[in-house]
């Protein structure tokens, strides 16, 4: 049996700890009760969906690192300055940036042409 903390809201777009607690086996262990470790879990930065395997479970992973890279690898997920991208957002993200510079260069370009 396992148990962990949610994920609080405002941590949204980061790597978060996560904090499991599991029943331990053998004599020692009987005696203190219960053992802990910490995991880390992956939530997109855009939208807030967390990263989940095919069944819709939310991966718990062990370290920072591999939680970018499985993320990056398998989903093609991705790590900007703010955190971490799902694809959709990215694309989103991405198609927001290209069409703001194409507007921009468009009006440097009526102003160049002495049109406004």
């Amino acid at each position: 049996m396992s148990t962990h903390s949610h994920r609080n809201p405002s941590d949204v777009g980061r790597v978060d700890r996560v904090a499991v607690t599991t029943l331990a086996s053998g004599w020692l262990e009987a005696l203190s009760g219960f053992t802990e470790y910490t995991c880390l879990t992956v939530a997109c930065v855009g939208c807030g969906q967390p990263h989940v395997d095919e069944d819709d479970n939310t991966l718990h992973l062990p370290s920072r690192a591999a939680a970018i890279l499985h993320a990056d690898a398998t989903e093609f997920w991705t790590l900007g300055p703010q955190g971490m991208w799902c694809p959709q957002c990215h694309w989103d993200a991405h198609a927001a940036e290209r069409a703001a510079t194409e507007r921009a260069a468009d009006e440097r370009a009526v102003v160049e042409g002495g049109l406004r």
